[in-house]
């Protein structure tokens, strides 16, 4: 995992970025991370996949690196502005 936010209530999301991937896959450092953490959600961040797959309980959102910002706005707090 290449980083991690910890909101600090119980939410965990864990973001791994990936130069090119041509099809949704799992390395056996997310599947340990998701494993061991739990978190809610895992970004995978690449150029050219836009899909979504389930692993255990958790949500793997594959995403243009491009859309972090977009991310991080939608995992601040309600009411916080910046």
């Amino acid at each position: 995992m290449d980083f991690v936010i910890d909101k600090g209530d119980g939410e965990i999301y864990g973001f791994e970025v990936k130069s090119k991937l041509k099809e949704p896959s799992l390395t056996n450092s997310i599947k340990r991370f998701i494993d061991e953490v739990k978190p809610k959600k895992v970004f995978v961040l690449c150029e050219n996949l836009d899909s979504k797959i389930k692993y255990k309980n958790c949500e793997i959102l594959f995403t243009n690196h491009l859309n972090i910002y977009s991310i991080m706005k939608s995992l601040r707090p309600s009411g916080k502005k910046k």
